[in-house]
């Protein structure tokens, strides 16, 4: 998927429409839809050669 528009929650996400073979479908219809961390991280931020927590925010 290459989604063009923003999504504000995770129920938009999962109303997100999706086509393949012709047919229709919702995403939450054919996939689990949810908010949560990825374990383990995937990121890791350091400084000064120490693993540091960070807080990110997006709009």
């Amino acid at each position: 998927m290459r989604p063009t528009g923003g999504f504000d929650s995770v129920h938009t996400i999962a109303n997100t429409a999706v086509a393949a073979n012709g047919k229709t479908f919702r995403l939450g219809d054919i996939a689990s839809v949810h908010r949560s961390f990825v374990n383990p991280p995937t990121f890791r931020m350091r400084f000064n050669g120490q693993l540091k927590h960070s807080v990110w925010r997006s709009p």
